[in-house]
C-alpha cells in the first residue's frame, strides 16, 4: 500500500469522529462566540432577528456589578472549597492506605454521596440538616446543649455560601478521595520501606515522598476542581428555591442560564440570550487562563519509581 492510499484510509477512519467532533463540539462553540455580539430575544431565534452590537454586551456584563459579584463568589468556591476539599480527600487518602482495618468499607462509605443525585443530596442538606426545627444539626447541638449552635439559621440570607459549601464539599470529598488514593497506591512500598530504614517518621515522609510523587495527581485535581466550580449552578440554584437569588451564591454559569432561558426577577437583567452567550465566552477564556496556569505552575518532571 502506498503513502497516498494510506493516507485515504486514514482520512475515512477518522472522518465520522471528525463530523462529529465538529457537530457536536466546535459548531456549538462557535455559534456561542458569534451569539454574544448580538442582542437576541430567544435561544430559537433566527438569525435574521439578531441585532448586532458589537462589544457592547461585554461592556454591559463588565459594568454590572452583581455580575462582577458572581465573579468573586467562584473564586471563593475556588480557593476555599478547593482547599477544604484537598485537605479532607487526600487526609482521608492517607488514612486509608495506612493500611488499616475495613478499607474497602470506608472508601465506599465515603463515595457514596458522589452516585446520589445533586439534587436530592441539596434537597437532603436543606429539609433534613439544615432545618432549625428538626434537623440534623438542630438535634445534635440541643443534644450537646450548644443551644446558640442549635438556634443557628444556616439557610439565612448571611449564611447561605456557608451552608452551600459544607453540602457541596460534603458530596465533593468522596470522588477527590479516591483520585488521591489511586495516586498514593502507585507509589512503591520500596520507597516508603527505605525511608522508615532510614530512620523518616510518617508525617517526614508524607511531606517528602508522598507529597511531591502526588504532582501530577494535584495537576489533575485542580483542573477536574476547577472544571466544576466553572460550571457550579444546580447547588446554586437549589439553595436559591423559592427566593429572590442571593448574590453570594450566584455563580457565572447560574448566571448565565437564568439570563438565556428566563425566569428573571428583579436581580437580574433582561432576558437576552446573547447576554448569555457572552457569559460562556467569558467562562471559556477564564478557563482557558485557569489550565494554562495550572500547567506552567506545575509542570512534568522526570520522576521515576
Amino acid at each position: 500500500m502506498n503513502s497516498k492510499s494510506k493516507k485515504i484510509m486514514i482520512a475515512c477512519f477518522t472522518l465520522p469522529a471528525t463530523l462529529c467532533f465538529l457537530i457536536v463540539f466546535a459548531y456549538p462553540v462557535l455559534r456561542t462566540i458569534l451569539m454574544s455580539f448580538y442582542n437576541i430575544d430567544n435561544i430559537v431565534s433566527r438569525m435574521s432577528e439578531w441585532q448586532f452590537v458589537g462589544l457592547g454586551i461585554f461592556t454591559e456584563l463588565l459594568n454590572t456589578s452583581l455580575f462582577r459579584q458572581t465573579w468573586v463568589t467562584f473564586l471563593k468556591i475556588w480557593l476555599f472549597g478547593g482547599i477544604a476539599v484537598t485537605l479532607i480527600a487526600l487526609t482521608m487518602a492517607v488514612i486509608l492506605t495506612s493500611g488499616i482495618r475495613g478499607k474497602a468499607f470506608f472508601r465506599a462509605a465515603i463515595y457514596l454521596p458522589n452516585i446520589i443525585s445533586a439534587v436530592a443530596l441539596a434537597n437532603m442538606w436543606i429539609h433534613y440538616a439544615f432545618n432549625v426545627r428538626w434537623g440534623l444539626f438542630h438535634s445534635l447541638f440541643s443534644f450537646l446543649g450548644w443551644d446558640k449552635m442549635a438556634e443557628f439559621q444556616w439557610t439565612a440570607p448571611d449564611n447561605l455560601f456557608l451552608s452551600m459549601m459544607i453540602a457541596f464539599c460534603f458530596g465533593a470529598v468522596g470522588y477527590y478521595m479516591l483520585i488521591y488514593i489511586s495516586g498514593i497506591e502507585k507509589i512503591p512500598a520500596d520507597i516508603y520501606e527505605a525511608a522508615r530504614i532510614d530512620g523518616a517518621s510518617i508525617i517526614y515522609s508524607f511531606f517528602h515522598i508522598t507529597l511531591p510523587l502526588l504532582k501530577g495527581v494535584f495537576r489533575t485535581t485542580m483542573t477536574i476542581w476547577t472544571t466544576s466550580t466553572l460550571g457550579f449552578y444546580i447547588w446554586s440554584q437549589m439553595f436559591s428555591s423559592n427566593r429572590d437569588p442571593s448574590a453570594q451564591i450566584m455563580t457565572p454559569t447560574y448566571y448565565m442560564m437564568r439570563s438565556t432561558f428566563g425566569d428573571m426577577t428583579s436581580t437580574f437583567t433582561a432576558n437576552n440570550a446573547g447576554l448569555g452567550a457572552a457569559i460562556c465566552v467569558m467562562i471559556m477564556i477564564v478557563a482557558v487562563i485557569v489550565f494554562t496556569a495550572i500547567n506552567r505552575i506545575i509542570k512534568d518532571d522526570d520522576i521515576t519509581f
